[in-house]
């Protein structure tokens, strides 16, 4: 009974959304966030499935490849889904400090509490994993050709191997980010630890976020990577489960007689079946590796979780004498620069101590590094290591991946900080507030500015520099300083909540303004590169125009936005979420 309600309590753990919204239901929560996880993986499964019911005419070995091709998808997708909840669920894949102050002081075994919270990490991981992979297993049958008799049995087979193979893959995927935390968390200490802990984790999500929305457009050219063979193949982890899936039932499609085929895939049917048979002596050294590499990588990630768990965590230490003395310069030289006024200083500090220590602000602020790098990858294409001399053939794509980006980034900072910090201890905002919104809000956007977009621009200009050239690279970076300053006001106009502070209230209309506003940007990005294109090749005075008359719109937005807020503005920290009846304007 005691283990039950420990396990329990830490499930809860997971689902605790009172620091997001003060009025988060936590079933409502989880249906949402199952609901997502499950009708995504149908959607992609069912889409798969459908393209063979129109192109039944398939021969076996142009279906073998194809099937390759979606094995790494289904294999790659659960393998990243995994390492993603991992991630996510960073800090809580270990006790930390708040449970051994909370626990420590009761009358339970320590190896009670440790042996509870990590079920509670194995009933969530397993539930994911089923609940990710249950719809592309149960429609591996029906993403066949009809004319490909397979029989009952071929099928079930079929069936069987693509859930053993993509469970197995998200396993190895959760448990990877497991074995990489808690072996570097027994490496380094506690205090080691921490210290890489936050940056991390974001560039976890950044690389597994970016892989993940890649994967789409990538996946159909698995079986040629497998062909050009070397090291990168063995060295990829999906590849090893894909080869354990062909080396379970890959015979099953391609075992098929071949009967003569429709005249215009003759061609195509010979070299896929070549292609396809000249890979089998891989596919079972590729299945070695996977089965090995469970194992190892869940022993690893055992031992580790084991030898951590030795001991109850302890709070953290305090900062040395002489990082506090940096720290006072620091603020010094900002207080000058920077953030002059009192409320500005509250806006841009708090904005600086709040998004490296939250989990929710680092996630959303990685994803969003994430899509505006895929948004880049996709533009780009093969023209990211391009040198490109003449400015009048540099592509609008080279030059539009940089607002992309940064309107990637920025609203992802426009989402995270609607994410309060402790919603517990935003009433003592209540009792210093003066009424006065603007100047601290202020702070909080010159915050994000000089901590995100000012170093990405920086980073930006290396890979600009080898392509562009220094000259044109630093013009280039002075148009994205103008077009972020931009963005950073209009995505801000308008705000009368209290930024990192407020309860978090989601958008209503996400669904209709959310495609409206992707496609805005797009525009307004190759619109943009192809005046600073026009400007580039007229002379540095007019990028210098271009540049002033981005700054002029930013003030203009700002004085306008400062004339629009009341001369005091309410602090209210309990708004309600909107009621279905208003989300959907049904109300009276």
């Amino acid at each position: 009974m005691r283990s039950q309600l420990l396990v329990r309590h830490f499930l809860t753990r997971f689902l605790e959304h009172d620091l997001v919204s003060p009025n988060a239901d936590r079933r409502e929560v989880l249906s949402v966030a199952g609901g997502t996880l499950i009708a995504l993986s149908l959607f992609v499964s069912a889409l798969i499935a459908l393209q063979y019911q129109f192109a039944n005419f398939l021969p076996p070995g142009i279906t073998a490849a194809r099937s390759l091709n979606e094995r790494f998808l289904f294999v790659s997708a659960s393998m990243f889904v995994m390492a993603l909840l991992a991630v996510a669920l960073w800090d809580g894949l270990a006790l930390d400090a708040r449970d051994a102050a909370v626990l420590g002081l009761l009358p339970v075994p320590r190896s009670a509490i440790v042996r509870a919270k990590f079920t509670a990490v194995a009933l969530v991981a397993a539930g994911t994993d089923v609940a990710w992979n249950v719809a592309p297993t149960l429609f591996r049958g029906a993403s066949l050709p009809m004319t490909l008799t397979v029989g009952f049995k071929g099928a079930i087979i079929l069936m069987l191997a693509q859930g053993a193979t993509t469970l197995a893959a998200g396993a190895f995927g959760f448990l990877g980010v497991l074995a990489l935390r808690e072996g570097l968390a027994a490496l380094l200490g506690q205090n080691g630890f921490r210290a890489i802990s936050s940056a991390l984790q974001a560039a976890l999500v950044v690389a597994l976020a970016s892989a993940l929305l890649l994967l789409p457009g990538r996946y159909s050219q698995a079986l040629r990577w497998l062909a050009k063979g070397g090291i990168a193949a063995r060295l990829f982890p999906p590849f090893w489960f894909v080869g354990l899936h062909e080396t379970i039932a890959g015979s099953i499609i391609d075992g098929l007689p071949r009967t003569t085929p429709q005249p215009f895939l003759i061609d195509a049917e010979r070299n896929a079946t070549r292609l396809y048979r000249s890979l089998w002596p891989l596919y079972p050294e590729l299945a070695r590796i996977a089965i090995v590499a469970l194992p190892v990588v869940a022993i690893l990630a055992v031992v580790a979780c084991a030898w951590n768990g030795r001991r109850l965590p302890v709070p953290p230490a305090r900062r040395r004498r002489d990082a506090v003395q940096r720290h006072r310069v620091w603020r010094r030289a900002i207080t000058c620069v920077v953030a002059r006024a009192s409320l500005q200083q509250a806006g841009f500090w708090f904005t600086l101590q709040t998004l490296p220590r939250r989990v929710t602000h680092r996630a959303v602020l990685a994803s969003a590094i994430a899509v505006g790098l895929s948004l880049m990858a996709v533009t780009v294409r093969d023209l990211a290591l391009t040198a490109q001399a003449n400015i009048s053939s540099v592509p609008l794509a080279v030059l539009a991946a940089q607002s992309l980006l940064l309107a990637a980034l920025v609203t992802g900072f426009r989402h995270a900080v609607q994410l309060p910090a402790e919603l517990r201890a935003s009433s003592t905002f209540s009792v210093a507030w003066s009424g006065h919104l603007q100047p601290y809000v202020s702070g909080v956007k010159r915050a994000g500015w000089l901590a995100l977009v000012l170093p990405t621009l920086l980073i930006l200009f290396v890979w600009h520099s080898a392509i562009l050239g220094v000259p044109m690279a630093a013009m280039h970076l002075a148009t994205g300083v103008g077009c972020s300053i931009v963005l950073m006001e209009l995505l801000f106009l308008g705000y009368r909540r209290l930024p990192l502070v407020s309860g978090y209230i989601p958008s209503t209309d996400l669904k209709s303004r959310g495609p409206a506003y992707v496609i805005a940007i797009f525009f307004a990005s190759y619109i943009l590169a192809w005046i600073e294109r026009a400007a580039l090749e007229t002379s540095p005075l007019s990028v210098a125009a271009l540049l002033g008359a981005l700054l002029l719109i930013a003030v203009a937005l700002s004085v306008g936005e400062r004339s629009r807020q009341p001369p005091v503005s309410i602090l209210d920290l309990d708004e309600e979420i909107p009621l279905p009846t208003q989300r959907l304007n049904l109300a009276g």
